[in-house]
């Protein structure tokens, strides 16, 4: 066999053996891309985004640890006055006395968002009832009304919050107590104006 015609058998089975190699080491290459390494393709962009914090909400929910005839007691807070609890803050509830409830000084619970489902109100020392038109009206809002006297209703919104309901309360407090002589006095003052 000559020289020239050795050298091409060896190139030959080289040039096989390197093809070989190469579709092997290809495929192989092509294979384990695949599997390590996830990338996302046109549609599925990564894009970094970020979120600025404008306020900070209230953290846990709202609970009524004390009622008096001055305020409440609202997360180890003392809130004097009428009390408008909402889902992430207490604003006071610019109300005097429960004849001032009416669809306006309700405004405040039907505007928030996100909405709520129960109103509670607590209207003092005794519960009242208030007009007819003022249920249908937080009805017509898909609001559920409750009126109670304060105790009752600072109970009820509390078990309403532990039930994760999205509550609302408006609250006044216990009216104030007369002593039983200056009870006497003002009768007698008033049945003396009358005669």
């Amino acid at each position: 066999m000559s020289a020239p015609m050795a050298f091409v058998r060896v190139r030959r089975m080289l040039s096989s053996n390197a093809k070989f190699l190469s579709s092997f080491y290809n495929s192989r290459k092509s294979t384990s891309r695949s599997f390590s390494k996830l990338l996302p393709t046109d549609d599925e962009l990564y894009v970094r985004t970020t979120v600025s914090l404008l306020a900070k909400e209230a953290v846990g929910v709202p609970q009524i640890t004390a009622y008096s005839q001055k305020g409440f007691t609202i997360n180890e807070d003392l809130i004097t006055g009428p009390v408008a609890i909402l889902p992430k803050s207490l604003i006071s509830w610019n109300i005097r006395n429960w004849e001032e409830v009416s669809k306006e000084s309700l405004t405040l619970f039907y505007l928030l968002e996100p909405k709520i489902e129960i109103l509670v109100l607590g209207l003092g020392s005794s519960s009242r009832r208030l007009d007819p038109e003022i249920h249908a009206f937080m009805r017509s809002k898909g609001i559920a009304l409750e009126v109670q006297d304060t105790r009752h209703a600072c109970a009820t919104f509390n078990y309403l919050v532990n039930e994760s309901r999205i509550v609302a309360a408006g609250l006044l407090p216990l009216d104030p107590t007369i002593p039983p002589a200056l009870q006497k006095l003002r009768a007698m003052e008033t049945q003396k104006k009358l005669e």
